[in-house]
């Protein structure tokens, strides 16, 4: 019989626009709410599947079949007395309605110079934008140590970078490769590398996440247990990997409109989520639905499901007339 950890921390909301995650020990967790933006769920999300079955687990899920509104929200980790960012934000890169990271930050009290590293997962321009100033010219956080996977580096800075096999018409193409050249120029003086399995910090590890782009990669937190009620767990960063858990925790064969690698893609979700079923992890997505944490669960038929966090509400008030 499969056993689940059942204390798992629950995500609260306390100041606007940010969900926080205490891990114990001094570590916490926050998502900054970047903003949102919508997608077409079948053309965006699921070109290869059934128009009715796409629109089926949508509705399975109590989501609307003709828009999907899809999250962009870095994560924030103090971890091992440092403050590590997971990705940017998109910056001013896509308009008014997007690029509140920053703003989150300043409502928590943290100022830019305090971030103390910024590691992404991949380099499109929605998760890099915002760890730049909006003429992406400058970095955001002049005091981080910023890094990315080598690979990932490697694709982005060829002279033709290979999106054959994405979905995307080929002037948008053109307009992402264009987009993105700034902001890697200026990383260019500043990042430096990893791999898959290296150890960023201790208790830090960064795993493949292929499909999305060729060197995506996802991030595990190794928490520590803090009691018998909270025993140790991994909090899995996801990045672009699950972006609508209504469509790819049960149809992971469904690729983005934007997948670089759609069937590695698959193969990567697949054993995401049998990893996530055996160990427990306790998953984040940068797209997923507020709170944006959550675990997998595996039905009788085989087919996974996803179990968003409950949340609390913690603020503050009186009960005095």
């Amino acid at each position: 019989m499969q056993t689940f950890l059942t204390n798992l921390p629950l995500p609260d909301i306390s100041v606007p626009g940010v969900v926080h995650l205490s891990l114990g020990g001094g570590n916490e967790a926050w998502l900054l709410h970047d903003g949102s933006y919508t997608a077409r769920p079948v053309d965006d999300c699921a070109w290869n599947g059934a128009k009715d079955d796409v629109e089926r687990a949508l509705a399975d899920a109590g989501a609307r079949a003709d828009v999907a509104p899809l999250q962009a929200m870095p994560l924030l980790v103090r971890w091992q007395e440092e403050l590590i960012l997971v990705d940017g934000g998109c910056g001013a890169a896509y308009g008014p309605g997007l690029g509140w990271a920053s703003h989150r930050l300043a409502a928590l009290g943290i100022a830019p110079e305090q971030i103390s590293r910024v590691i992404f997962s991949h380099l499109h321009l929605d998760h890099v934008a915002g760890a730049l100033t909006d003429d992406l010219k400058q970095l955001r956080y002049p005091n981080a140590k910023y890094a990315v996977g080598e690979t990932e580096w490697k694709f982005w800075n060829q002279t033709q970078p290979d999106l054959s096999q994405t979905k995307v018409p080929e002037e948008r193409k053109k307009a992402i490769l264009q987009a993105i050249r700034p902001a890697l120029q200026t990383l260019s003086a500043h990042v430096t590398f990893f791999a898959t399995g290296d150890t960023i910090v201790p208790g830090l590890t960064a795993i493949d996440l292929v499909g999305h782009t060729p060197g995506q990669v996802g991030f595990v937190f190794q928490v520590p247990a803090q009691s018998d009620d909270q025993p140790e767990f991994e909090l899995v960063y996801v990045a672009d990997a699950l972006v609508e858990p209504a469509l790819h925790v049960p149809h992971p064969e469904w690729a983005l409109i934007g997948d670089s690698l759609p069937a590695l893609g698959e193969e990567t979700r697949r054993r995401l989520l049998s990893r996530a079923v055996e160990r427990n992890q306790l998953l984040v997505g940068y797209h997923f639905p507020l709170p944006g944490f959550g675990v997998i669960r595996k039905a009788a038929d085989g087919a996974y499901r996803f179990v968003p966090s409950r949340w609390n509400f913690n603020a503050p008030f009186s009960t005095q007339a």
